[in-house]
């Protein structure tokens, strides 16, 4: 690290030496520089004093012009006032005296209209009051005797159908009450046949063979009756006779000489025959099951042969536990009991009844088809019936419907017909009248016109008398007019020669005098870059002094010294270095080969380490089996010798074995006990808890975030619906204002103010209210400034800028323009650029932008009251 370190000083310091060496270099162009640029700055500094001198000059003389014609200027202009009042004097008197003989000859003009109008409506009276025509009272009273005529036939008529609709209504109750019936009746039908078809069909799916159609089908027996469709048995033995019959209650009976093969799959067969049989008597009073079974004689046997010995409990020795005992001891080997639920008891043993074959109730079932099949045909004679009522009971209703409507049509025809005669009635009364009032009016219209006619005549006789006067002395004013006029124009042509030599003599002083100033300027800029030359100079000098001074002091020959020295010691320590690494390989074999012993000593101790651990949980699990054993038998009050000897003696060795294994592929089917469930369900809880807070947490900030947003928006609809409500107000105003008449208003383009758009609607006067694009160029652009001014009226700014906004304006427009930013001025500043005169008239300041150079701008100052003072 010494060593580098001295290396990259050495390094440093000779850069660091080349820098300086290449500064000074640099620091020598550029006082050269320098000195180069003074020496021109000097010169173009001569240069401009003497232009300076001779714009000076230039100035005096252009000053001492100016002053002569400004003393010119006023005397002329005071002339070309005089002659312009005298011309507009006589002016204004001709006009005056001109409109007055147009006046006096458009009264002519609308006298004489007027008389040409008079007369014709005295004639018109006249023909008029000739051709009037009133209507006979005898007319009036025949109309009269029709029309009562008629409201009494109406009114006839109108009973008729009141009735009429009061049957209707009754025939409509009756028929409804009807369909009700019918409707009930159609739904008790459906119902049962519904409940016959669910159960003849369960009934038929019992003879469903399977794999023995086909062989029933080859056999002849595929239609043969089933056992329980051929017996009736007492209700109350139903259950009974299945629990004894079991699948037998559904054999198929064939005969008996006939020889079948084996069927392919199981079936009971039961043969009918005559063969009669008897039973040997029983000593007890005991009701064979037979009894209660109705059956053809060729089945009896059969019965016979499978209830043999197969005897009916009573209900009572049901109840009676001591008499039932006594009965079934007395039973025979292979006799046996049977009680209404269908419990088989014999002498040694039991059997409840149970449903648990699709035979259970087919014998109930069978009780309850035949049932409906009686059942059936009464209520589908009722329906039948019930449905010719309702028909019955419909057509007459389309009948009485039939003849309303006959009544109504007549009805109507008499209602027409009875405003058909009040019309006619009103139309001659009115008629009547009018005349009799048209009689009066036209005397009195007749009376006043001629009147009118006699003053219009006067008045015209005397306007005629004054017109004449009137264009007598207009041609004496002409000529006074024209004589006025000649000298108003001499008079201004010498004051328009003095004013534009005034002009053109300020302009050039203008031009002389910014001359000057920007030679005062390049003076002083020249001045500025020569103390900066100075300057530079001096510093340049400066840096050059250190620079060398930094070259003296820089100690190459130490710095050199000193890296000898240290790559000597480097080599020293190196070879120490060497030597002390040999040594570490040596003791680093040693180390990996005590390393690799103990690695192969650890590989053979894992197996005896599982070994034993294996061994301690076969013995741990041992001691916790032989421990649950022993306290479940101390639990249950077992000996365990003398439960191990029955054990020994009752059962093998092999099943026990067998269900321990299968007890314990259940444990093992559970999987291993969590011990710390209950640690986790804690914990879990908890979490949950905590997690159920921050929940309710983040249901209470939202809604609280919802109530706030509702909030802002309520706020924010009801603000922004009164600025736009204000803001459409004042547009309407300024609009029409600025246009002298006509409307605009701001319309909403959906409900939502929030994220709805906006449309302007806007209609000058005279023209229809249409799209803004059929609207000119001025009128679009005094309808934004009518927005724009709104806007401004309702939250006023301190300065608006408005860039040439009166360039599409036409001079009406404009002065209104003007006239609206002068009221708008009270509160807001207005900036505008323009070239209309008439929008300079009202600045009260001018600021002027000339460009006498190419690519320089210069702002020219115009004060108003100044210029105003010049003009005058």
């Amino acid at each position: 690290a010494e060593v580098s370190n001295l290396e990259n000083q050495v390094k440093q310091n000779a850069d660091a030496r080349d820098r300086v060496t290449q500064q000074l270099q640099q620091l020598a162009q550029s006082l050269e520089r320098n000195v180069n640029s003074s020496e021109v700055l000097q010169q173009n500094l001569a240069q401009l004093n003497n232009e300076l001198q001779a714009a000076t000059s230039l100035e005096q003389q252009s000053q001492q012009s100016l002053d002569e014609l400004k003393l010119t200027l006023p005397e002329k202009q005071a002339v070309l006032r005089t002659a312009n009042e005298g011309m507009q004097n006589s002016q204004q008197i001709l006009q005056d005296t001109k409109q007055k003989i147009q006046l006096e000859s458009s009264g002519i003009h609308y006298l004489e209209q007027n008389i040409l109008e008079n007369t014709q409506r005295i004639r018109r009276f006249e023909s008029d009051f000739a051709n009037l025509a009133i209507p006979d009272e005898a007319q009036l009273e025949n109309s009269k005797i029709a029309l009562n005529q008629a409201q009494q036939n109406v009114l006839e008529i109108e009973q008729l159908v009141q009735k009429f609709a009061a049957d209707e209504s009754a025939m409509q109750l009756a028929i409804n009450q009807l369909r009700d019936q019918q409707n009930q009746a159609q739904r008790s039908f459906n119902q049962a046949e519904t409940e016959f078809l669910t159960l003849q069909k369960m009934q038929q799916s019992l003879n469903a063979a399977g794999k023995l159609d086909s062989w029933l089908q080859e056999k002849g027996l595929k239609n043969n009756v089933r056992l329980w469709q051929k017996i009736k048995v007492d209700q109350a033995w139903n259950m009974a006779l299945e629990a004894v019959l079991g699948a037998k209650l559904n054999a198929l009976i064939a005969d008996k000489a006939a020889v079948y093969d084996r069927p392919p799959g199981f079936l009971v067969m039961g043969y009918s025959t005559t063969d009669q049989q008897t039973n040997s008597k029983r000593q007890l009073d005991l009701i064979p099951l037979i009894n209660v079974i109705q059956a053809d004689n060729d089945l009896q046997p059969i019965l016979e042969d499978w209830l043999a010995g197969v005897y009916l409990l009573s209900a009572d020795n049901e109840k009676n536990s001591h008499d039932r005992n006594k009965v079934i001891a007395a039973l025979n080997f292979g006799e046996i009991l049977v009680n209404q639920q269908g419990d088989i008891f014999s002498k040694h043993s039991v059997i409840f009844h149970g449903e648990n074959s699709q035979l259970s109730g087919v014998l109930e079932r069978q009780a309850q088809l035949e049932q409906l099949q009686n059942k059936l045909p009464d209520l589908q004679t009722a329906l039948q019936t019930i449905t010719a009522s309702v028909k019955d009971a419909e057509h007459q209703l389309l009948q009485s419907r039939e003849e309303q409507q006959q009544h109504s049509q007549q009805l109507r025809y008499a209602t027409q017909a009875q405003h058909q005669l009040q019309l006619e009635l009103s139309k001659l009364q009115q008629v009547r009248q009018s005349a009799l009032e048209r009689e009066k009016n036209i005397q009195a219209d007749m009376a006043n016109s001629k009147a009118r006619l006699a003053e219009l005549v006067s008045a015209k006789t005397l306007r005629q008398d004054a017109l004449i006067a009137l264009t007598t002395h207009a041609n004496a004013l002409e000529l006074t007019k024209n004589n006025h006029d000649s000298a108003r124009k001499q008079a201004e042509h010498v004051f328009f020669s003095v004013r534009d030599k005034l002009q053109i003599t300020e302009k050039k002083y203008q031009e002389i005098y910014f001359n000057i100033k920007i030679i005062n300027n390049k003076i002083i800029e020249i001045n500025n870059k020569i103390n900066v030359n100075n300057e530079e100079k001096i510093a340049i000098e400066l840096r050059k002094n250190e620079s060398e001074q930094i070259l003296v002091l820089t100690p190459m020959a130490t710095l050199k010294a000193n890296l000898v020295e240290a790559l000597n010691s480097k080599q020293l320590r190196e070879t120490v270095l060497a030597s002390a690494r040999n040594d570490l390989v040596e003791k680093e074999q040693v180390l990996q080969n005590v390393e690799r012993m103990r690695m192969q000593i650890e590989q053979q101790l894992h197996p005896l380490r599982d070994s034993l651990e294996q061994s301690r949980l076969n013995e741990q699990q041992v001691r916790l089996t032989f421990e649950q054993c022993q306290a479940g038998l101390i639990e249950n009050g077992q000996n365990e010798l003398e439960l191990a000897a029955g054990l020994l003696a009752t059962t093998k060795t092999s099943d026990l074995v067998r269900k321990l294994n299968q007890i314990q592929q259940e444990i093992t089917d559970l999987g291993a006990v969590n011990l710390a469930a209950i640690q986790e369900l804690s914990m879990e809880t908890e979490r949950k808890s905590y997690l159920d807070s921050q929940m309710q947490d983040l249901h209470q900030a939202s809604e609280t975030l919802e109530d706030a947003i509702r909030k802002i928006d309520r706020e924010t609809r009801e603000k922004l619906m009164h600025t736009f409500n204000t803001a459409n107000q004042h547009f309407g105003e300024l609009f029409a204002t600025l246009f002298g008449g006509g409307q605009a208003r701001l319309e909403l383009l959906g409900d939502e103010i929030l994220d709805t758009g906006l449309q302007v609607f806007a209609q000058p006067p005279g023209k229809k209210n249409t799209t803004i694009q059929l609207l000119s160029g001025g009128e679009k652009a005094l309808t934004a400034l009518a927005l724009v001014f709104a806007l401004f009226r309702l939250n006023p700014a301190p300065f608006c800028l408005m860039d040439e906004v009166d360039a599409p304006l036409d001079d009406t427009n404009t002065e209104r323009f003007c006239h609206m930013v002068k009221k708008m001025s009270e509160k807001t500043q207005f900036l505008f650029v323009s070239h209309n005169k008439i929008t300079m008239e009202m600045a009260q300041q001018l600021i002027g932008v000339t460009m006498q150079e190419s690519g320089v701008s210069r702002i020219v100052d115009v004060d108003i009251e100044a210029a105003m003072s010049l003009s005058t």
